[in-house]
């Protein structure tokens, strides 16, 4: 460690931890700054389900974290964080311990299977770029005749438009089923955008079961709760998602998907701040933050201008998120969403989310890479 200077160690090298630092850069002389992540890439997660349909090649979704940080002026040790002994200020991982005097803790969330351990050795899910090649090339083996995608948020409607439109790249008419265990598919969205989805679903014959859930797999054969049994099936699994255990070592209060609750400065402690998915900040009505890249964004930046502040000794800032919209992606280009409170659809909502892929990846030669690859595959 340089002389004087105070270390600040990010753990996860996604949208949060990379845009905290980002901000911290120009701090260089004062900090000294390392980035701790178990992959050795960043990986670009809304345009993974493209990875699927090879609408988007897998190399344009994953950014180097060792170009990151040599282009950032940080350290990247490429290892997995396993505790936080918050008492003593140092993150231990598998290959060593790592002293801080702040951590940013911006560990995102995983797949979670909701204690049916069973299930996660049978299914797919999509947390990687890595875990959509996998998909892919399950698909290209043609083994099955049934995808069942349990989950009806956004990362399952898009995922499922994706196999759509992979198998018809493949001449292959197979059967895909979403099945979600509450009454109706993406619930957090007005009933117009549902509307809109569930009307492009059955266009691109994607089948929707609500109120059911998979009770069991055994070999390709998918049983589920409804007593529907799909044989030849592969399953993909994401009905939801939560905060790594790692969150849990800190020690403080948690909420749903196991977020780690912060105040309005994003503070679980005066040394240690939370950003990201894995981090619960409320909003001015107090509702919590959807999990959002635009507000991971806005949290990292937040967190990293927060340390600076306290170590100058002036009031924090709090975090004043700015909703833009969402978009709910869809491969055959019918997306639905609203951007600025005004309702967009069909290709001009596709082409806000590519648009704001773009704008927010990782370096130009990887947003031209999207940029062509869609050019080329529309």
């Amino acid at each position: 460690m340089s002389k004087g200077k105070k270390r600040i160690v990010i753990v996860g090298g996604g949208f949060a931890g990379l845009a905290a630092a980002k901000r911290l850069r120009r701090y260089h002389s004062r900090f000294e700054i390392t980035l701790l992540d178990k992959r050795q890439t960043s990986d670009f997660l809304p345009l993974v389900p493209d990875v699927i349909s090879g609408k988007v090649g897998e190399s344009r979704t994953r950014y180097s974290l060792t170009s990151f940080a040599s282009e950032n002026g940080c350290d990247f040790v490429c290892t997995k964080a396993e505790d936080i002994d918050a008492a003593r200020q140092v993150v231990k991982t598998h290959t060593g311990a790592f002293p801080y005097d702040y951590l940013v803790l911006a560990c995102g969330t995983q797949t979670t299977f909701f204690n049916r351990e069973e299930i996660s050795s049978k299914a797919y899910v999509l947390d990687s770029t890595a875990d959509a090649v996998k998909l892919r090339e399950e698909a290209a083996k043609g083994d099955f005749r049934t995808a069942v995608v349990v989950g009806g948020g956004y990362t399952g409607v898009e995922t499922a438009t994706h196999l759509r439109r992979l198998f018809k790249r493949q001449k292959e008419n197979k059967r895909i089923v979403i099945v979600e265990l509450g009454s109706q598919i993406l619930s957090q969205v007005p009933a117009g955008f549902r509307a809109y989805t569930l009307a492009n679903l059955k266009n691109m014959s994607i089948e929707v079961k609500t109120q059911t859930t998979v009770q069991d797999m055994e070999g390709g054969t998918v049983m589920l709760t409804d007593g529907t049994t799909i044989e030849e099936a592969v399953l993909v699994w994401e009905p939801g998602v939560a905060a790594p255990k790692l969150a849990d070592t800190l020690g403080v209060e948690q909420g749903a998907q196991r977020r780690v609750k912060v105040d309005p400065y994003l503070q679980a402690s005066q040394r240690c701040f939370v950003a990201g998915d894995s981090a619960l900040p409320m909003d001015e009505t107090n509702v919590p933050l959807r999990l959002s890249v635009q507000f991971a964004l806005q949290e990292g930046a937040c967190a990293a201008d927060n340390i600076v502040r306290r170590e100058e000794q002036r009031p924090l800032r709090a975090l004043r998120p700015l909703d833009l919209g969402y978009v709910i992606p869809m491969a055959n280009n019918r997306s639905a969403g609203k951007a600025l409170g005004i309702p967009v659809y069909g290709v001009a909502a596709t082409s806000l989310h590519y648009f704001m892929c773009m704008l927010r990846a990782q370096g130009s030669e990887t947003r031209w890479g999207v940029f062509r690859d869609l050019c080329s595959h529309r």
